[in-house]
């Protein structure tokens, strides 16, 4: 499905959209908009990191905090190689998109320090057990939540 960002505004006009039609064309816009953003340039992940680090300063958390820690990252991916670089555990990431999944998949299996990295397309909406071994010791949401279209699911699956 192509669609522009037109497309997507004049949809969440119609009171008679279901959410699912609105994840679908959410899904597609965001893979088109940011599929440049997964060539994970030194720049991007530089940016990333510094995200991350203000991020969880803000939480009160230092980044040698998260040091061992099994992580959850939802989104673009980014993240996902920030908290390696701050030497967590074991990193998951989940998205609804192909392209970061695809982008992160790659990364992992070009590059052996990319190893902690675990990588799976799936929408955290529908009821499902998340593939986490060792189980989780942080989970990383920033702004994902309001794109959910069931966001009671989404934490009932990560909890």
């Amino acid at each position: 499905m192509n669609c522009s960002w037109y497309d997507i505004c004049e949809v969440q006009r119609d009171d008679l959209m279901d959410t699912k039609m609105h994840d679908v064309l959410m899904k597609d816009v965001y893979s088109h908009l940011y599929k440049d953003r997964y060539a994970f340039k030194s720049n991007e992940l530089s940016n990333a990191v510094k995200m991350l680090e203000k991020n969880l300063l803000e939480m009160g958390l230092a980044p040698e905090d998260v040091n061992g820690k099994n992580v959850l990252d939802m989104g673009t991916g980014r993240q996902a190689l920030a908290f390696h670089s701050f030497k967590a555990g074991r990193v998951y990431h989940f998205d609804i998109s192909p392209v970061p999944v695809e982008a992160l998949t790659r990364l992992r299996k070009s590059k052996q320090r990319f190893r902690n990295i675990f990588s799976e397309q799936l929408d955290i909406c529908e009821p499902h057990e998340l593939n986490c071994d060792g189980g989780l010791d942080f989970v990383y949401l920033v702004g994902i939540l309001q794109h959910l279209h069931n966001p009671g699911v989404a934490m009932e699956n990560i909890l």
